[in-house]
């Protein structure tokens, strides 16, 4: 495995360099970066090692080549022959149609997206070349040989479900109780699933059965309870976990990729639904309803991420030749400081004010923008800082990736059930970095109660 790796690993470092100095082209960078991913997947695939499923490295920089590059494009491509050319709501694109953003495609924000995702492979295989000589075990040894704290896990995450399905739905519990739910339900039911769902694959005393069931009923619960993309992310972290720790053929991994595909354009519509009811209603019958469809599919896939690759663009546009100042690349340390420790911490959250000032939108009060993780950085100090925390993220990720590997169980557990903050390549980098750590230690007790006395059993 190592002379092709090692190969993978070379050609990815000169694409992150080539795209990032503007030697190579967007339109070429993009054919070569996803060449290189196929031939990783591949590679690990020939030498059944699948370690790309639980590198969140990997995952982080697939999920930002295909979200933010190779879709768009093709969705685009495929569709301009029948674009009308003419915005608002009876467009062929829909009310979603902005012409101005067309610019990110093959722009230097589309090649800087590139440039980290071709990095991240090569940090990757770097990870996957130092662990080919060891084999990564597929499951830990019992945590719960006698299945007590799975199924105390599995009441809790029950118990807890329901609490908060009668908090989201009702005025029972009062507003402050029901933000604080808001907050923490998710990082605590995501480990918990994980939890139990390891449990079940190690045969645990637990069937997989009601595991799946208890996993589908809280993610319909925070779908109701308008959790966003939240839900659907835990369950492809749960997804992430069943084929990493079973056998599957290369035929089914893609029947995989196809399934989670439908689920996700139907995830989609349900999350638009419960959102925004009225879109589906009489009110907005003139519409027909696959247009209806087509345009939250759309507006979902292709705007989006073209609109924030073009506020991307923007910014690069604006600060890539600002100075790099140390005292400045704490910006996202803040984040970290408790409220009640600094009662006069500013909102993090700069959605609005990206919308106005990079992404052109001149009435943005209902309107949050994006420049992913990649754009914070270049605002505090230029392409110089963008390198900097770009590459201590990367780092940070492939530590992840290692626990992930050479910690079966538990630890694996943890890496994963964090799997919908460190793949969100749409957030803000100081929100990023603090929702790890923030989650990560709503999960602590939990994981701390899970390694109790019985795991140091089970390995006696």
């Amino acid at each position: 495995m190592a002379p092709p790796q090692t190969a993978i690993i070379c050609l990815a470092v000169g694409l992150a360099v080539t795209v990032g100095a503007d030697v190579v082209t967007p339109s070429y960078a993009r054919i070569g970066v996803m060449f290189l991913f196929g031939a990783q997947i591949w590679l690990e695939q020939r030498f059944a090692r699948r370690l790309f499923l639980m590198s969140p490295v990997f995952l982080l920089a697939l999920v930002g080549l295909v979200a933010f590059t190779l879709l768009p494009n093709a969705i685009y491509a495929v569709l301009h022959p029948f674009h009308d050319h003419q915005p608002g709501s009876n467009s062929f694109f829909g009310g979603a149609y902005r012409p101005e953003v067309l610019a990110y495609f093959g722009s230097r924000g589309e090649g800087w997206i590139l440039a980290f995702c071709a990095a991240g492979l090569a940090v990757h295989g770097i990870l996957a070349l130092v662990t080919s000589a060891q084999t990564a075990p597929s499951i830990s040894l019992n945590p719960d040989p006698r299945g007590g704290k799975a199924r105390t896990a599995y009441g809790l995450s029950g118990v807890l479900g329901l609490l908060f399905l009668a908090a989201t739905q009702s005025d029972f519990f009062g507003t402050t109780t029901t933000n604080l739910m808001r907050t923490g339900v998710a990082p605590v039911q995501a480990f918990l699933l994980l939890f139990l769902l390891h449990c079940a694959l190690d045969r645990s005393r637990i069937r997989l059965t009601p595991v799946v069931l208890l996993i589908v009923f809280n993610l319909t619960v925070m779908v109701l309870a308008h959790g966003g993309k939240i839900p659907v992310l835990i369950g492809l972290a749960a997804g992430l976990y069943y084929i990493a720790h079973t056998r599957v053929s290369f035929g089914a991994l893609n029947k995989a990729v196809l399934a989670f595909a439908v689920v996700l354009v139907i995830g989609m519509q349900l999350i638009h639904l419960v959102r925004a009811p009225e879109y589906y209603g009489p009110r907005n019958e003139k519409m027909a309803f696959t247009q209806k469809i087509g345009n939250v599919f759309l507006a979902k896939l292709l705007w989006r991420q073209a609109e924030t690759g073009y506020c991307l663009s923007n910014v690069f546009t604006a600060h890539k030749d600002d100075r790099l100042e140390l005292r400045n690349q704490t910006f996202w340390v803040e984040i970290l400081i408790p409220r009640a420790v600094w009662p006069e911490k500013p909102n993090f959250s700069l959605g609005g004010r990206y919308a106005k000032v990079y992404c052109g939108i001149t009435n943005p009060a209902f309107h949050s923008a994006s420049i992913t993780v990649l754009g914070q950085p270049v605002i505090h100090g230029g392409a110089a800082a963008l390198l900097l925390h770009g590459a201590f993220l990367l780092a940070f990720l492939c530590g992840a990736g290692a626990v992930a590997v050479w910690g079966p169980g538990l630890p694996r557990v943890a890496v994963f059930a964090l799997l919908p903050w460190w793949i969100d390549f749409d957030q803000d980098f100081a929100l990023y970095m603090g929702n790890l750590i923030k989650f990560g230690t709503f999960m602590l007790p939990f994981l701390l109660l899970a390694m109790d006395r019985t795991c140091r059993r089970s390995e006696n």
